[in-house]
């Protein structure tokens, strides 16, 4: 993996990804894709036009970050997709900006910078952790329960678009939610946003929407925090 290692204004980095995976199909999931003739706006909107509905991760506790001034998140959901803006604000060239890469499915991403969402139906333990880099990289995993691996349903990997300008760095990613199961499209949602971001020192640091108690881990329950009804903008309880 390559890195930015420096940040030059106004450098634009798409990474649209339509790769497609080999089938991962694990028990209680539905197969399903993403349609390809579908839209979505190219990285240079992204900039010029940043949602206003944006929530604030903070860093953990133990791993305090001098160099992100700001990581945020807009959620929204329409039509079956849900899409995500993440928005990282700081010293960007004292960060590992993984660079630009021919979009692909990558495991595991964690270990370096990425942003994240894990996405659950309220009432069941089953949950799907999704990976983005700013590579354009992705990653999915299926749990049945905390931290208890099944298969990914996904044949068709999530739109992303990207780009990095002066100290900010925005991503956008959309997901087909019927390509996780036939319920997920019309079904209310609990998330949990988070992101690792890693230093040019190798040390990382970790952000959440809410953090449970000890060591960081976004698996679990109580970072599930933000409630998302059909076709609505997220919501904290």
């Amino acid at each position: 993996m390559t890195y930015l290692s420096a940040v030059p204004a106004g450098l634009l980095l798409p990474a649209l990804c339509m790769a497609a995976v080999p089938n991962q199909q694990g028990p209680n999931h539905e197969m399903g894709g993403i349609d390809p003739t579908r839209t979505s706006s190219g990285p240079r909107q992204i900039m010029e036009h940043l949602p206003s509905n944006l929530l604030s991760l903070t860093v953990h506790p133990q791993t305090p970050d001098p160099w992100v001034e700001r990581l945020a998140v807009s959620v929204t959901r329409a039509g079956g997709q849900l899409h995500l803006t993440y928005v990282l604000e700081g010293r960007l060239s004292h960060l590992r900006i993984p660079s630009k890469e021919v979009s692909h499915l990558e495991d595991p991403l964690w270990e370096h910078t990425c942003l994240e969402v894990f996405i659950a139906r309220p009432g069941e333990a089953r949950y799907h952790e999704f990976n983005f880099s700013p590579s354009g990289a992705w990653a999915i995993q299926g749990f049945r329960g905390y931290r208890e691996k099944v298969g990914s349903p996904l044949t068709v990997g999530p739109r992303i678009a990207v780009e990095v300008a002066g100290n900010r760095l925005v991503l956008d990613a959309e997901i087909s939610l019927d390509s996780l199961s036939p319920a997920h499209g019309a079904a209310p949602l609990k998330l949990a946003l988070a992101a690792v971001v890693e230093h040019q020192d190798g040390t990382k640091s970790y952000w959440a929407l809410h953090h449970g108690v000890g060591q960081p881990d976004f698996h679990k329950p109580e970072c599930f925090t933000l409630l998302l009804p059909e076709g609505g903008i997220g919501s904290r309880p």
